[in-house]
């Protein structure tokens, strides 16, 4: 062990194989619980000469359950392959799946595995075609992790604000700087459980705060715009035409969660984005953190809409899904960096393992998170495609050494 953080003495490749461990024990419980086949249906090769699981059967699932179980089954096997490919596979352990072993260990321990893993996933840069640079920005640890403020102040006062219709100000006043507070945030109109789930997120996004000040200092909170019109205006930008009536989040529960789909989910791949860039392990180690709870958010996000997701959103003709598949395209448009962002239901050649239609986590071919850098982001929450032209959720422009160094030169 190194420093008494209770390291172990491995390289890397020893580090990213072992949670193969895991990846398999999720593959063949998921892949199993929906199909009623494991990984040896699918990809035979990757278990190395490793025993199928004892036990393991189909289980009696609802159909939308099924369906989002499927997803993570898929997925895993493209978490295989990514690791396999990267470091080299191991032989599958035997794993016992069967009802007797899950008596003995609550299976829900499975799920926290899983939500556990995002942060072991290695994310490599991608650079893709478009009209923009989609490198990373060169800048030190601090003003890398400071820049996800913005982002954080934006989740913290819409959260807040949706669920108990006040915001940071009458929680933790000294961690906006002086700042603003925001324009326009209300209270919205949810129904109860919703409401404890998004009141929740918001003391979250205080926490984040609070950990990213106490490590590396805070910088003023921006201007934010949250108001119904500010939101009206990125929605009727997704559809390519104006809604009639406009678009309010604050109405109902579904609008706000259609409104919570365009928000957390640009945090998440800015963090990945982030973590192959910062040299300190204090800045990995935060950073991975905070990732954890944001991807956390997004998929409750996304698994709450996609309940609904062939609903018609009242009173527009437009279903669930339709609308998160054009907030992702507007997202695409705007960064300029290829496809790093999809909705709830795709075509079988974007799904996991280009075997399912539903897209409740967005992800690559091999069911990594997408990576998106500090110009992407501000592209998006800006709304004008240029991190040079603030406007949408924060029309003065971000705050911190990397938002304004943009500003400045515009």
């Amino acid at each position: 062990m190194e420093g008494g953080r209770g390291w172990v003495d491995a390289n890397d490749k020893d580090l990213i194989q072992f949670p193969l461990n895991l990846e398999f024990l999720e593959a063949e419980f998921f892949l199993n619980g929906a199909l009623g086949h494991g990984l040896d249906a699918i990809e035979p090769a990757f278990a190395a000469g490793g025993p199928p699981p004892i036990g393991a059967q189909k289980a009696n699932l609802d159909p939308v359950t099924r369906r989002i179980i499927e997803e993570f089954g898929y997925q895993e096997v493209g978490h295989l392959r990514a690791i396999i490919i990267a470091a080299g596979g191991i032989p599958r352990p035997l794993y016992d799946l069967s009802p007797e072993a899950s008596a003995q260990l609550n299976m829900a321990t499975l799920y926290f595995f899983s939500a556990l893993l995002l942060t072991f996933v290695v994310s490599v840069p991608i650079n893709v075609s478009g009209s923009a640079y989609c490198g990373p920005v060169v800048a030190t640890d601090k003003d890398l992790v400071q820049f996800p403020l913005n982002l954080e102040f934006l989740e913290a006062e819409f959260f807040l604000s949706g669920a108990l219709g006040h915001g940071l100000d009458a929680i933790e006043p000294s961690f906006a700087a002086g700042g603003p507070p925001p324009i326009g945030a209300q209270k919205a109109n949810l129904d109860p459980v919703t409401r404890k789930i998004i009141e929740e997120f918001g003391y979250q996004e205080v926490g984040h705060l609070r950990a990213i000040i106490t490590a590396v200092g805070g910088i003023p909170r921006p201007l934010y715009d949250l108001s119904p019109q500010a939101f009206a205006q990125l929605f009727d930008k997704a559809v390519g035409y104006k809604l009639n009536p406009p678009f309010n989040p604050y109405s109902n529960t579904v609008n706000y969660l259609l409104a919570s789909y365009a928000i957390p989910y640009v945090g998440l791949v800015g963090y990945v984005g982030t973590i192959p860039y910062l040299t300190k392990y204090t800045s990995r180690a935060l950073v991975a953190s905070l990732l954890g709870v944001e991807s956390g958010q997004d998929a409750v996000i996304r698994t709450l809409l996609y309940e609904k997701a062939y609903e018609k959103v009242s009173p527009y003709n437009i279903t669930v899904a339709e609308f998160t598949n054009a907030i992702s395209s507007l997202r695409n448009e705007l960064a300029m960096c290829g496809v790093k962002d999809e909705g709830l239901i795709v075509p079988l050649r974007l799904g996991a393992e280009n075997r399912t239609e539903s897209n409740i986590l967005s992800a690559d071919s091999n069911s990594r998170s997408y990576a998106r850098t500090q110009p992407e982001i501000l592209r998006i929450v800006y709304g004008t495609g240029s991190e040079y032209k603030p406007g949408g959720f924060l029309p003065r422009g971000g705050n911190g050494k990397i938002a304004r160094s943009f500003l400045d030169k515009a």
